[in-house]
């Protein structure tokens, strides 16, 4: 048997054929990996502009709410504004999964 054709073990433990092609499932799993990944860094990423964006914004404003008219730190309605649109984007993709799986 040539070098090629003998069994290697991988980092990870699993026997392989040196030289034999990634398997459509490894790759999957490695896209899907890199997709996760990806996602994770750009809502970190919107997440610090978010609060940079909050902190740049420190004047006091009013809210007009129907029939009350509250005046608090534009930072704080900001930050309830996004806390709340987050909730509800949680709230609605997980109905979208559950919805999903179930049929």
């Amino acid at each position: 048997m040539n070098s090629q054709q003998q069994d290697r073990t991988s980092a990870a433990g699993k026997h392989e054929r040196a030289g034999a092609a990634v398997s459509p499932l490894r790759l999957r799993d490695r896209l899907i990996s890199w997709w996760v990944r990806g996602r994770m860094a750009a809502a970190g990423a919107a997440a610090v502009l978010t609060l940079w964006f909050v902190a740049a914004n420190t004047a006091s404003v009013h809210v007009h709410l129907w029939v009350w008219l509250l005046k608090a730190p534009l930072w704080l309605v900001l930050l309830s504004v996004f806390l709340a649109g987050g909730a509800l984007g949680a709230l609605c993709a997980s109905r979208y999964t559950t919805r999903k799986s179930a049929s």
